[in-house]
């Protein structure tokens, strides 16, 4: 159990952190609010007490502090400068749904698989692109192929079921894919930050 003076020296450690990064005392300070204000959120999903769940976020946030500082700093920028249904749904599919929700469904997956689902999921649903940006490799790939609406709906429900939490949908230029803009494939993929 962390004590209170404990509680005090991890939000002083997290303001050096935050400040080192750059973020105003200001912006430290309403990202710890809503991080412990969304441990009731967590609480509910995972069948514990709200000052349960505070307590396990204090000692992960005590570990990281020790083990990835960066990774705090990280968090805290998140908390601070996302908008509220950005940080909503932040918080629903990185900590909700893979701290309460993941560990079950790792172990039912691992068990009927062999392997652990990943987290993220990259998918290019066409290389065409209107641009030719240096670096970039889509120009090398034909643009007309393009993935069918069906098998990207199929790409997302299935990601979905396997737990992932990230999906980057790239390409080519993914907003000539007309399926997402037009077809409202989007909201098939909305669910993901």
């Amino acid at each position: 159990m962390v004590e209170f003076s404990g509680v005090v020296a991890l939000w002083t450690r997290m303001g050096e952190v935050g400040r080192r990064a750059g973020l105003t005392d200001e912006a430290i300070g309403l990202a710890l609010e809503r991080l412990m204000t969304h441990a009731q959120k967590l609480a509910s999903a995972t069948d514990a007490s709200t000052a349960q769940v505070q307590q396990r976020l204090l000692e992960g946030v005590a570990r990281n502090l020790e083990e990835d500082p960066m990774l705090v700093a990280w968090a805290l920028r998140l908390a601070s400068t996302l908008g509220n249904t950005q940080w909503e749904r932040f918080f629903e599919n990185f900590v909700v749904k893979l701290v309460a929700e993941r560990p079950e469904l790792n172990r039912r997956l691992h068990a009927e698989l062999g392997y652990l689902p990943p987290v993220s999921l990259v998918v290019n649903p066409t290389m065409a692109c209107n641009l030719r940006c240096r670096g970039c490799y889509a120009f090398e790939f034909s643009r007309e192929e393009s993935m069918s609406p069906e098998l990207f709906r199929r790409v997302v429900t299935q990601a979905r079921d396997l737990g992932i939490r990230v999906l980057v949908i790239t390409g080519g230029e993914p907003f000539i894919y007309k399926a997402l803009v037009d077809g409202g494939l989007a909201s098939e993929a909305s669910s993901y930050l």
